[in-house]
């Protein structure tokens, strides 16, 4: 049961990272007076603290995954495969937006900045929901018991 305990930990943890930077991020574009430069660097220095999600995803998925085959809980593979979706959603939306944000100069930042800040807030929401139904299929899992 460690490693379900522990998988519970990981999935917790990044979603806990996911909406922190998700609530900072809506902070910043709810503020009418930040300007585009402050915008891109607040976004810059947001990222830049999030480093620990992709070894959150993998282990908290490898930590699921090796739950259920211990204990066939349908609901471990339920949380596991909900967690592991966030690794495929982010390599196929993410890594190039990020890209972009994080090699635009604060000093060139412009509306299509914003735009593309305001997108990458929308498609980072839904990792925080699949982080948070994981933890939430990962503890129904233990309770149902």
């Amino acid at each position: 049961m460690l490693a379900g305990q522990l998988a519970i930990v990981e999935a917790s943890l990044f979603t806990g990272v996911s909406l922190c930077i998700s609530l900072e991020q809506l902070q910043h574009l709810r503020n009418r007076n930040i300007d585009d430069k402050n915008l891109l660097s607040a976004f810059q220095g947001t990222f830049r603290s999030a480093k620990i999600q992709p070894l959150l995803a993998v282990t908290g998925t490898a930590l699921g995954a090796y739950q259920y085959t211990k204990s066939k809980e349908i609901f471990w593979a339920v949380g596991t495969g909900l967690f592991f979706l966030i690794i495929p959603y982010t390599l196929t939306f993410f890594v190039g937006i990020n890209k972009e944000l994080m090699a635009a100069s604060p000093e060139t930042a412009g509306a299509e900045t914003r735009k593309k800040i305001v997108k990458w807030g929308k498609l980072h929401s839904v990792r925080t929901i699949l982080g948070a139904a994981s933890v939430a299929a990962f503890v129904y899992a233990v309770v149902r018991k």
